[in-house]
């Protein structure tokens, strides 16, 4: 797979890619968030990782998605909550509390795989089918950007 073809991966369109998926090949799927300055802006990513076995072993499926670029001199707490810090916790908070369901349709006589986010105790769905599949989701960065997740940001880093 060449690099533009992994920009352009999501995960429906990795169910979609991998011939004859069937949800039930996921092993695991982790999203996982970072944060860092440099070059004059505050950057926000989260990769998604998505592992699989296959009749030849396992697999994985990276691909890198920018979140958020601030704009700053320097990365600071203040202007992490005056931009991303709302929405960025929000979509983190929805997936840490949800799993994925994928579901087959047919559009035009094209059978194509989708998926959606479903709480994760659910009662209306079973959630051991073979169609849902947990989340795993990973906050990683250096001390600073994990205490301003926290809301720490000043505290003594020893």
């Amino acid at each position: 797979m060449d690099a533009v073809s992994e920009l352009e991966l999501r995960l429906t369109d990795f169910a979609n890619y991998v011939p004859n998926f069937h949800p039930s090949m996921i092993e695991t799927v982790s999203s996982i968030y970072t944060g860092d300055h440099g070059k004059g802006t505050f950057q926000f990513e989260t990769k998604l990782v998505v592992r699989t076995r296959e009749e030849d072993g396992l697999k994985k499926w990276p691909v890198v998605y920018p979140l958020a670029d601030v704009k700053c001199k320097k990365d600071a707490g203040k202007i992490f909550k005056a931009t991303v810090h709302k929405n960025l916790a929000a979509g983190v908070d929805k997936i840490v509390h949800s799993n994925i369901k994928f579901e087959q349709i047919e559009v035009d006589e094209v059978t194509t795989w989708k998926y959606s986010l479903i709480k994760k105790y659910t009662t209306d769905l079973d959630s051991t089918s073979d169609l849902v599949r947990e989340v795993e989701a990973f906050m990683i960065g250096n001390l600073k950007l994990l205490s301003m997740m926290l809301g720490k940001e000043n505290v003594d880093g020893n």
